[in-house]
């Protein structure tokens, strides 16, 4: 494809040097932009089929700017393909400010809409993604890295 806008739906595909990787481009939101899902794996060539891939749990979910990637040629649009149903709801994010010894010990819960002051995360929250923007070199260095979401402290 050699579209540079970003749709709801687009696959794309980022260089690291481990490989290639892939994300589902899944909702945009008015202040955060473009929300994507880290579909996990590291590959050497480019997957010839992309539906049994954007239909696997994803490593990770965050806001990137894909707008400028796109611009600046970082990712290629390789797919669009359907949300899956099971992606299809925004997620819940967690956020906090870390006191001055490095915890956080008050946390908020955001669905997009609405932040609710929830004080300490059950061990059931600790799953949920972190509520930001990544920027290029840090998304690369997260999925060479292995972060997962379900592993997030």
């Amino acid at each position: 494809m050699t579209r540079v806008r970003p749709k709801i739906g687009d696959v794309c595909e980022i260089s690291t040097p481990k490989g290639f990787a892939y994300f589902h481009h899944t909702h945009k939101h008015i202040e955060y932009g473009h929300l994507i899902r880290i579909i996990p794996g590291i590959f050497d060539v480019r997957p010839v089929d992309f539906i049994p891939l954007i239909k696997c749990p994803s490593q990770f979910v965050t806001f990137y700017p894909l707008g400028v990637a796109c611009a600046q040629h970082l990712i290629t649009i390789v797919a669009n393909l359907p949300v899956p149903a099971s992606s299809s709801s925004f997620p819940l994010f967690r956020t906090g400010l870390p006191d001055v010894d490095g915890t956080v010990n008050t946390w908020w819960l955001w669905n997009g809409v609405n932040a609710e002051k929830i004080g300490s995360l059950r061990s059931d929250m600790v799953h949920l993604p972190l509520r930001g923007i990544v920027t290029h070199p840090f998304l690369i260095d997260r999925i060479i890295s292995g972060y997962c979401d379900s592993t997030a402290t």
